[in-house]
């Protein structure tokens, strides 16, 4: 009977349609499963099956499926309901730190040992591409949010907008920052277009 030689657990690897997929690190929140992630979130599984035609055994992804978490929204996002994914037969880890760890790098610690946090640029909690996330510090993830939230109020709908636009917005010094809100600020009264953007959008 022939077998089949594979590599159980590779760190980077391709699905069939040739989409990259890269392994999450093992660590206590992914309850050392192997967890694997594509650049643009999907969580997928990997699993041994037996081959009952050739013999012996053939890899494969398996897509999972993660739990949509809800917390209470904060004082930077407003009214805003955010919602999370989370691998809850994974250690329950969040999808969007599981991607960050796979495509981003490893989490890093401020000065006084507290993990840095994951934050989604475009404001949208439940897009968890590789593109959309950074690893900040507590302190700077308050500031971004701070911004992202006066943003919000003044552009509407934060999904038009690329990355960079937002490295420049946060890289601004608050002065600046404020000077900007000030000079592209309208009255959403005299604007129905830019209220009904502003105030019910879904991001």
């Amino acid at each position: 009977m022939a077998t089949t030689t594979i590599l159980l657990h590779p760190l980077q690897d391709w699905l069939p349609d040739g989409t990259e997929i890269r392994r999450v690190p093992d660590m206590k929140r992914t309850g050392n499963r192997p967890l694997y992630t594509t650049f643009d979130g999907a969580p997928y599984s990997h699993i041994l099956l037996r081959d009952h035609v050739h013999g012996g055994y053939k890899s494969i992804y398996r897509l999972q499926v993660p739990t949509v978490d809800t917390c209470p929204c904060n004082r930077f996002n407003g009214n805003r309901v955010q919602r999370y994914f989370k691998m809850v037969h994974f250690g329950g880890i969040y999808l969007a730190h599981a991607v960050a760890l796979a495509w981003i790098g490893e989490q890093q610690t401020d000065e006084e040992g507290r993990p840095f946090q994951c934050h989604h640029l475009n404001g949208v909690t439940f897009d968890n591409r590789a593109s959309n996330l950074i690893w900040l510090s507590r302190a700077n993830h308050k500031r971004y949010d701070a911004r992202q939230k006066a943003l919000r109020e003044l552009l509407g709908n934060l999904q038009i907008f690329e990355r960079s636009d937002f490295d420049r917005w946060h890289a601004m010094p608050e002065p600046d920052f404020k000077a900007m809100l000030a000079q592209y600020h309208r009255d959403p009264s005299h604007d129905p277009m830019e209220y009904d953007m502003t105030h019910h959008c879904e991001c």
